[in-house]
């Protein structure tokens, strides 16, 4: 009882925060919806479609496992989208390089080397926040169970204030120097989505690009 008050609680204070935040948005005229105008001639922005687009069309493999991005997506992929995910290739890139990561012989998914423990940094706010990775040519997924999905929700919901848009890292996972390049009102729903996964029991994805000592978040679903 206590833990669903306290999450009834969390949710609440981010929904006022994000009414606060968008004053625009909270006092529009019933009735009346804001509309979005839909630009076709635009170039995707959106990370895991721009990433969809790579992995059909234009991710190609060299010999040592790394990766590339062939010629052509920039004629559909926005240039900062491309530039972040193909800074979170190579960062994913190195790593493979030096052995810290490898890519499995039968499956061809990227696995981290049991004999180098080279990936992570210790920077951490809660020991608490424990998961396991899951990794990507262009980053990883971190996947937590509910208890730790509650407390990374928490963490993402104090760092809302202090983001604002900007690319100053934060704290929220142990080993894991989080930046945030989206606005105030994307790391909300972010931090929304793991209250959810702590609240429902079955926990929340964190997705990145680039490895853990420097990782972009772009998103986090519930599970």
């Amino acid at each position: 009882m206590r833990k669903r008050s306290l999450i009834t609680t969390l949710v609440a204070t981010l929904l006022i925060i994000t009414v606060s935040a968008f004053p625009v948005l909270a006092n529009a005229p019933a009735g009346k919806p804001i509309a979005t105008p839909v630009d076709t001639t635009k170039k995707i922005t959106d990370i895991k479609q721009a990433i969809n687009l790579i992995e059909n069309n234009f991710l190609g493999e060299n010999k040592n496992g790394t990766s590339f991005i062939k010629d052509g997506a920039d004629k559909y992929i926005d240039r900062i989208t491309l530039n972040q995910i193909t800074s979170g290739m190579n960062s994913i890139n190195q790593r493979i390089a030096t052995g810290a990561l490898y890519r499995d012989s039968i499956t061809n998914q990227l696995k981290k080397s049991d004999t180098i423990d080279a990936i992570v940094q210790p920077m951490a706010v809660s020991s608490d926040i424990t998961g396991s990775y899951i990794w990507h040519w262009y980053g990883f997924d971190f996947v937590m169970e509910a208890y730790s999905s509650n407390l990374f929700g928490i963490e993402l919901g104090k760092q809302a204030a202090v983001i604002a848009g900007s690319a100053s890292p934060f704290w929220a996972v142990p080993q894991i120097v989080v930046i945030a390049t989206v606005g105030v009102s994307a790391i909300l729903v972010m931090a929304a989505n793991a209250l959810t996964g702590g609240g429902n029991g079955r926990g929340s994805i964190a997705f990145f690009l680039g490895d853990p000592s420097w990782a972009q978040i772009t998103h986090v679903d519930v599970r």
